[in-house]
């Protein structure tokens, strides 16, 4: 699906998504730049072990029709790996911006849009969580305080992530309803006006 930047800039205003919005969902996370630096430190850490655990990840969700029929053949499974490869790198980057925020709300979209319903997707990040952190204990497990707030850190980014995907896959969803809306208006409209016209024409009187 392709979707332009000024698109999801659109769809974000309709969300009322702004750089104040996205400061006070931080704030109320109590994401700062301390959580910024151990997610930072931690990227480096990951480097080796992300296509392992692409691999694993993967497996899992072909495991489950709803998620393996996204899943058509191998070249869209490596495509899908790398996509979400870049995806969990860039969880740990530290590069929080507009560009990052964009594309937090352009994966709603195209969630809705292929219809991957959001109890997958909540799945999908259980699914990452749960599985790094045996690797995070392997990495901190002989510094338990390092251990504790870079888990926190990285619950706080993913928590900021899904609300964001979830806020444009809700208002996704809903413009396609009103679309469906107005859709079946103009049909009744129009079957209306047609029955109007056939019932004028029967009560004419015949010359």
């Amino acid at each position: 699906m392709n979707l332009s930047d000024e698109a999801v800039a659109a769809l974000a205003r309709a969300v009322r998504i702004d750089a104040q919005e996205i400061a006070r969902r931080k704030e109320f996370l109590k994401f700062d730049e301390t959580d910024v630096s151990l997610l930072t430190g931690l990227h480096a850490r990951l480097q080796n072990v992300s296509r392992r655990f692409v691999d694993d990840f993967y497996a899992h969700m072909l495991k489950f029709e709803e998620t393996r029929r996204f899943i058509p053949d191998a070249p869209s499974l490596e495509r899908l790996k790398r996509t979400q490869m870049s995806y969990f790198d860039s969880l740990t980057a530290g590069d929080y911006g507009s560009e990052y925020i964009l594309h937090r709300l352009r994966v709603g979209v195209v969630h809705q849009h292929i219809g991957l319903e959001p109890k997958w997707y909540l799945g999908a990040y259980s699914k990452y969580l749960t599985g790094l952190l045996p690797e995070l204990w392997q990495q901190f497990g002989k510094e338990p305080e390092a251990f504790v707030a870079t888990c926190l850190a990285l619950i706080k980014i993913v928590m900021l992530d899904m609300g964001l995907a979830l806020d444009t896959y809700m208002q996704t969803d809903r413009d396609t309803i009103l679309g469906l809306k107005r859709y079946a208006e103009d049909i009744i409209a129009s079957l209306i006006e047609e029955m109007s016209f056939l019932v004028s024409a029967i009560s004419e009187p015949k010359v």
